[in-house]
């Protein structure tokens, strides 16, 4: 599968269901029987940056930046 194909099928995925971007893959992937671990070479960067933001607001990755204990 190439790259805009995916992210095309990607986008149409989450505004027509209305689902997370990262729920989106993991159902792509399990109709088209992708490998998840293919993925990360098919998104551009745009969905690289909405997927870090989920991840972020989800507490999968830490926060970028330094914080000092309050």
């Amino acid at each position: 599968m190439s790259t805009s194909k995916f992210n095309e099928l990607l986008e149409d995925k989450v505004s027509n269901d209305r689902i997370s971007y990262i729920d989106a893959i993991v159902d792509i992937c399990a109709k088209t029987g992708l490998e998840i671990e293919s993925v990360p070479s098919l998104l551009n960067n745009r969905t690289r940056k909405i997927l870090r933001n989920e991840a972020i607001n989800l507490n999968m990755l830490k926060k970028k930046g330094a914080k000092l204990p309050v």
